[in-house]
């Protein structure tokens, strides 16, 4: 059995609330799922997995400098991630992401100059788009 770990740095909520309905689908699809706040996150947590799915809320300015926040940035700056996990990003924001995803990017050993997988949400939920872009992500 495949398995993912969703982690999140929320502030309100909804960042955590997008990373569980990642988890639902994820699940539906037959893989084996961990969600964790990114201050939980150990090394012991990414062996076995093939996929990791981080997850911020969108700080900053409504329209610029956007940036994951300190938590978010401490932690994944203090974690080795193996370089055969395949790793997709993910935020909510209130009115733009701006340049959240390549703030997260600069942060993540390995992956600044990589394409990677990237879903947002305004509210929170999984939209049937973004159901669409995770499983051709896992496929």
């Amino acid at each position: 059995m495949k398995k993912a770990l969703i982690v999140y740095q929320s502030r309100k909520g909804k960042t955590r609330k997008y990373g569980e309905g990642m988890a639902r689908f994820l699940t539906e699809k037959g893989y084996s799922v961990s969600v964790i706040p990114v201050t939980e996150l150990k090394k012991d947590h990414l062996e076995q997995i093939s996929y990791l799915f981080l997850g911020c809320w969108t700080s900053g300015l409504y329209f610029v400098l956007q940036h994951p926040d300190r938590k978010w940035v401490k932690a994944i700056k203090a974690t080795d991630i193996p370089e055969n996990i395949q790793i997709g990003l993910f935020t909510t924001y209130i009115i733009a992401t701006g340049s959240m995803f390549k703030a997260m990017k600069k942060y993540i050993p390995g992956v600044k100059n990589k394409i990677l997988p990237e879903w947002k949400s305004k509210n929170g939920l999984l939209s049937e788009s973004d159901k669409e872009s995770l499983n051709a992500f896992i496929q």
